[in-house]
């Protein structure tokens, strides 16, 4: 069950980082968005609607990667206590919740260190300008 879990996060968090950057590629050169320009050439309207810059696109990204990684944090906590629930004494079992709530934890403290290490560089370059 464990495995399974870590699949189904790791396919979370590939499409989110590698995927999903690609697929916002491809859309923004469909017609929609394309406006005619003065001299022959054309330009693309910005289809992200307060985003002006690279960096309000990572953070906007890293925004919702921790979003939906403390959804899926919390579930994993609530999963580790189900596998507790369902021991029922059995001590290979509690091991087993034991591993899946260290594991939980772990993965939470790396997901918003993460953020706060982000945060942090953020603060550092805004502050050299």
């Amino acid at each position: 069950m464990q495995k399974l879990f870590a699949i189904a996060l790791s396919l979370i968090l590939f499409s989110l980082v590698v995927i999903f950057p690609f697929a916002v590629g491809s859309v923004q050169g469909a017609g929609p968005g394309l406006t005619g320009g003065g001299s022959g050439g054309s330009a693309f309207s910005n289809p992200l609607p307060g985003i002006s810059s690279v960096e309000g696109l990572v953070k906007k990204i890293l925004d919702v990667i921790v979003q939906i990684g403390i959804l899926i944090a919390a579930l994993a906590i609530v999963y580790s206590g189900l596998l507790f629930t369902m021991a029922g004494g059995k001590q290979a079992q509690i091991e087993e919740a034991k591993k899946a709530f260290y594991a939980a934890c772990i993965g939470t403290a790396i997901l918003l260190g993460a953020w706060v290490i982000a945060m942090a560089i953020k603060t550092t370059i805004n502050g050299l300008r």
